[in-house]
């Protein structure tokens, strides 16, 4: 795969909790599915919780870039003192990470120290300070010049993330033109990939049905990289054709394709679709790079976590007390989501 360490930091960093390594899956003869029930499920939420508040104080400012969006996810009691801490980190991604949570929180105390922020030298710093204060009701007509410049940006994590941010900020009236600018983006000459993918995914979640096209087009690369990045495109703008490629792409050869579309696919994926992720629990590098099988294993417990199969909280469970704090982390994520589509569940 093209540029794997480049884009897998990126992804990170501007869409999170997302991998774009690909590797060959080892073939596994049996699949170990647990058969008895965490009896607490209150309490595994609990305990996920404090996972990620212990990761938001990690020293590998990685773990801690990722811990953001989840503190501003979970929405717990101390969250938003943890974000708010983090934004004078002296690491630049937890910053930024922390920065766009603190919009995502609406976090009023941190309104200072982001209006200092939007004044640094560090343009994607900036960026997120605007959108955080743009999120909390401050005036966003004085951020618009920067979206402007960003977007057509030969950099491509600033391009990238200028793209994410300004999907999240929606269809509101000061951002009533953000489809069309976004549509520039995807029609730049010689465009890079990435950034157009970004695009798309900018275009679906502010429901552009006009995208579907490219999203199924990037769906059939030959580049397992584009067939990654566009899976959270097609759940994003959630049309029939969409679900219908994703579980295709659950199919894949490439098992973090793979595992990637089971994870966005949740509880639609079929019983036996979903037997890869407990396969790749197990899975471990042909090549002995622990890193890349740690990178399956995160997709796997992430996919795991979006099913809301209630005997799945034993595997959320273990891996909660992993000696990896990485790995920790993201069962704490997948057990939030776990919660939150099981909760779904019993209210309907």
């Amino acid at each position: 795969m093209k540029n794997k360490a480049k884009l897998f930091l990126t992804v990170i960093l501007v869409t999170f909790l997302s991998s774009v390594f690909t590797t060959g899956c080892k073939s596994i003869d049996s699949v170990s599915i647990p058969s008895l029930m965490y009896s607490n499920p209150e309490k595994l939420k609990a305990e996920a919780i404090e996972v990620i508040k212990q990761s938001a104080g990690s020293n590998d400012p990685y773990v801690k870039t990722y811990a953001m969006e989840a503190l501003s996810k979970a929405d717990c009691d101390g969250c938003d003192t943890l974000i708010q801490q983090s934004l004078s980190d002296t690491t630049l991604s937890v910053k930024i990470a922390a920065a766009i949570a603190a919009g995502d929180m609406r976090i009023e105390q941190t309104r200072d120290t982001l209006e200092l922020m939007r004044r640094s030298q560090e343009p994607m710093l900036q960026l997120a300070a605007g959108y955080a204060l743009e999120k909390m009701g401050i005036d966003g007509e004085r951020f618009i010049r920067w979206y402007d410049k960003a977007l057509l940006s030969s950099n491509e994590r600033y391009a990238g993330q200028s793209c994410l941010l300004l999907g999240k900020l929606g269809n509101t009236p000061i951002r009533r033109n953000s489809k069309d600018k976004l549509w520039t983006v995807m029609k730049k000459t010689d465009q890079k990939a990435y950034i157009r993918l970004q695009a798309a995914e900018a275009l679906a979640r502010l429901g552009d049905i006009r995208v579907t096209e490219r999203l199924l087009d990037f769906a059939g690369s030959s580049f397992a990289d584009d067939r990654l990045l566009v899976v959270s495109s097609l759940k994003l703008l959630g049309s029939q054709e969409c679900y219908a490629m994703l579980s295709v792409l659950a199919a894949d050869e490439q098992i973090e394709v793979s595992l990637s579309a089971l994870r966005a696919l949740g509880p639609l994926a079929g019983k036996d679709d979903v037997v890869p992720a407990y396969r790749a629990l197990e899975y471990k590098d042909p090549y002995n790079d622990q890193n890349v099988t740690q990178r399956v294993k995160h997709l796997a417990i992430l996919a795991i976590g979006s099913f809301g199969n209630e005997m799945d909280q034993s595997i959320l469970k273990r891996y909660l007390s992993d000696n990896n704090e990485f790995i920790r982390l993201t069962a704490a994520v997948a057990t939030i989501n776990w919660e939150a589509v099981i909760s779904k569940k019993y209210a309907q």
